[in-house]
Parts: structure tokens; C-alpha cells; sequence
């Protein structure tokens, strides 16, 4: 775990505390991990990237194998800025998902059975978060976690302490944007782990 990291400012974290994971293996000291799993780091020491069979093999386990599990564990809600090229109230909503998958194949879950999901909105950032609109999604991305610093996003992580590749792959986008919950027939399987990633509830720190 990371100490003493300094946060951006516009920066929400919430929390699913049902999460088997966390009682798996932070039951000791679950309170502690919740209120420091914007700045988690994962264990995973390996280079690795999602390309787009694996990306299909997981998005078919979601749907089709009655046996597959993503639980999510939390999310991180923050500003887009499009490279900063979004500032104030043109920003956009972006979310990263951390979902634990219950699969032995190494190309999707790795060493610690982690997948990131980062989630682009249409809607603007807001300060107020009852304000801000994820009914509609422009784009999704797929992640690993990683440790190694020539594959991760170091630059980003110096804020948050949490390692993902520097690039993540294109699941979905949508020129017209996804009204998501209307419309689960576009990706039965994205729509899945969207509703399950609802489950989060706790709110951590923003």
C-alpha cells in the first residue's frame, strides 16, 4: 500500500466492501485497505497487454459461461481532459473499473486476477456528482495492472500510485454514444459488467 499519496482533486472513489476479495485477503485490516484503495498497488510484476482475442475470450466468458465471475472490487470516477485539450466544464466523465475474474487463463486475468474496464461518458464533469449524466457511454477500454515501469502509465501513477499499461486496448466505441442501460442487446457482455460495477456503493473519499 501506498503512503502519504496526494490525490488530484477532482477525484471520487467508491468502494464494493461485499467485494470477497477484500474479505479474502484484507479481512485483518479491511477498514484500512477501503479507505486506501485509490492508491492500491497490485502485485502483478509482469508486462502484459490485452490484444483483441484475448479481449473476445473474456468478453464471451462474461456472457456465455454461467461459471464466470467479475466481482468488481471498486472504481475510480475522475475529469477526462482528452490529452488537455477538455478544460472546466468541457471535461468529460471517465471511470476505471477494478474487477477480480475467476478464470486460470493467464492472457486475460494475469498473475493477480485483475482487469481494469476505463469508461468514457458524453456527459460533462461536474463538481456535484448527482449532476453528472453516465446515462450515455462514448468509448470502453480494457487493462491489465502491472508493476513494470516500461509498460505502465508511470507519469499518472506518480498521483495515484496505481499501475495500469500505458495504453489501454479499445473494447467498444460509439459514434452515436450507448444509452447503456436502454440497450443491452449492443454488448450483452459489457452491460453485464457495467451492472455488476453498480454494486459499488460505498463512497470512499472525493
Amino acid at each position: 500500500m501506498a503512503a502519504e499519496v496526494v490525490l488530484q482533486e477532482a477525484f471520487d472513489v467508491y468502494v464494493n466492501d461485499s467485494c470477497s476479495r477484500l474479505h479474502r485477503d484484507y479481512a485483518h485490516d479491511l477498514e484500512r485497505f477501503i479507505d486506501s484503495f485509490a492508491c492500491w498497488q497490485p502485485a502483478d510484476s509482469t508486462a502484459r497487454k490485452f490484444n483483441g482475442a484475448a479481449i473476445e475470450r473474456f468478453l464471451s466468458k462474461v456472457e456465455k459461461e454461467e461459471g464466470f465471475i467479475a466481482e468488481v472490487i471498486g472504481f475510480n470516477e475522475f475529469p477526462y481532459t482528452h490529452g488537455r485539450t477538455l478544460v472546466g466544464s468541457n471535461r468529460e466523465i471517465e471511470r476505471e473499473y477494478w474487477f477480480e475474474v475467476d478464470t486460470d487463463d493467464a492472457r486475460i486475468a494475469g498473475q493477480d486476477g485483475l482487469v481494469i474496464l476505463h469508461v468514457h461518458y458524453a456527459g460533462k464533469w461536474n463538481q456535484d456528482r448527482r449532476r453528472r449524466d453516465r446515462s450515455t457511454i462514448t468509448q470502453i477500454n480494457i487493462r491489465h495492472t502491472t508493476r513494470c515501469q516500461q509498460e505502465a502509465f508511470w507519469k499518472k501513477c506518480v498521483d495515484l500510485d496505481k499501475w495500469r499499461e500505458i495504453r489501454g486496448e479499445r473494447v467498444h466505441s460509439f459514434r452515436d454514444g450507448w444509452k447503456w442501460r436502454q440497450h443491452p442487446e449492443v454488448s450483452r457482455a459489457l452491460h453485464k459488467l457495467l451492472s455488476i460495477a453498480e454494486e459499488c456503493t460505498r463512497f470512499v473519499r472525493g
